[in-house]
């Protein structure tokens, strides 16, 4: 199309230059002649057809441009459509191969699944088939490879685990039985015996102890504090430790009243009886309304130890003339105190020794044989050396007629008891 524009337009130019030049020879050639009307020569009006030709030829050409303008825009719509046209069937033919891929893909895999499950429901089944065909030797194997050997581990480790749980649980009674022991020796005031054997295991259970940091220590660990002061013969030591146990969170009611008690009992050996006659009244204060028969006991023993406090400070008031009324008021105040203890523990012999005792001072003599007469039957030769022992605190001249008062009655219950044993 190029090429065409490009030979219209220079036949156009060539027709155009051929006028220009034929103008001035006809203007040479034609002379003027005068008439009265013009005449177009020949020359002219070939010039003018020419013209007109030129003029047509214009026009033709413009319309062939506008023509070929047209057909290029066309045929460029007409290739974006084609192009674009390409572009979708590309695009769609893409769309197909992925669809195909992922076909594919999901053929292989649903082919491999089968494949595999068949593979694997094979496998299965030879493996059935030979352990049923091997099922003995592969138990006696497995039996002798790995279960005897396990089961005999297993039998030694129980037979540790038991070993040390007993040492443990004996361990633990060994310790409880010594604490009960110096609990009951403490609150009965008696002196510290201890075997070499359960004075290690005291010694180790406070060792275990004394790693822990004292405000950690529970009630348990103050007692065994409590424990091995008593045995070693410290007794300020044993009324600290008991005091802090009263007070641990972990005690019970019971604990703490036992603790208190056995604060009294070792402030009265350490030789402080106000101190210790406080600590009586603590317990009594404390415990003193509970309906629990065993805080009751415990006030009541609170109640005989602090009558026998009190009886003692009497005997050391009447070794002085000036003392002997003081020492009277103090007898009175410890009978009352052993009577309320009796009342909750009747045959409690120590309660009994000393209410006879108190009122052998008193000089009611007569009423403190019947007292000390049960005191002996029920405590025997213990019951008959606590009394002997206290005839020695704080002696008075009246102290050699009790113990010849107790000697007679201890006689006269072992008569008795042989009588009934004959019988």
């Amino acid at each position: 199309m190029k090429s065409f524009s490009t030979v219209l337009k220079a036949i156009l130019t060539a027709l155009g230059l051929t006028l220009v030049l034929a103008m001035p020879a006809a203007t040479e050639e034609a002379a003027p002649a005068p008439a009265p009307v013009p005449q177009i020569s020949p020359s002219e009006r070939d010039l003018l057809t020419l013209q007109h030709q030129f003029e047509l030829l214009t026009k033709d050409f413009e319309r062939l441009q506008s023509e070929t303008d047209r057909d290029k825009t066309e045929q460029s719509d007409r290739m974006a459509f084609q192009d674009q046209r390409i572009s979708d069937v590309q695009t769609f033919f893409g769309m197909i191969v992925g669809v195909l891929g992922i076909v594919i893909a999901v053929a292989s895999i649903a082919t491999f699944f089968t494949s595999r499950s068949k593979a694997k429901n094979q496998a299965e089944e030879s493996a059935r088939q030979w352990m049923q065909d091997h099922a003995p030797d592969v138990a006696d194997k497995l039996e002798k490879t790995y279960i005897e050997p396990i089961e005999a581990r297993l039998a030694e480790a129980e037979q540790k685990i038991n070993s040390m749980v007993e040492s443990v649980t004996d361990k633990h009674d060994r310790i409880s039985q010594i604490l009960e022991h110096a609990q009951d020796a403490i609150q009965k005031g008696d002196g510290a015996q201890i075997s070499n054997s359960d004075k290690d295991a005291l010694d180790e259970a406070a060792k275990a102890t004394k790693v822990k940091p004292r405000e950690q220590w529970t009630y348990t660990d103050w007692l065994i504090a409590a424990t091995q002061a008593y045995f070693k013969g410290d007794f300020i030591e044993v009324a600290e430790a008991s005091n802090r146990a009263a007070q641990s969170s972990d005690a019970t009611q019971k604990q703490a009243a036992e603790s208190l008690v056995a604060k009294g009992l070792a402030l009265s050996l350490a030789g402080c009886p106000e101190e210790a006659l406080a600590t009586y009244d603590a317990v009594e204060a404390r415990f003193g309304g509970a309906a629990e028969l065993v805080l009751r006991e415990q006030v009541a023993k609170a109640q005989g130890n602090r009558g026998f406090t009190h009886l003692t400070l009497a005997k050391k008031a009447g070794q002085t003339a000036q003392g002997v009324e003081q020492a009277q008021g103090l007898l009175m105040t410890a009978l009352a105190d052993v009577e309320a203890a009796l009342g909750v523990q009747p045959d409690d012999p120590i309660q009994l020794g000393n209410k006879a005792y108190a009122l052998f001072l008193l000089g009611r003599n007569a009423e403190a044989e019947a007292p000390l007469r049960r005191a002996l039957e029920l405590g025997g030769e213990e019951a008959r050396k606590n009394e002997l022992d206290d005839a020695k605190i704080h002696p008075l001249p009246q102290d050699d007629a009790f113990v010849a008062l107790v000697n007679r009655i201890w006689d006269e219950v072992q008569v008795a008891k042989k009588a009934g044993g004959d019988a």
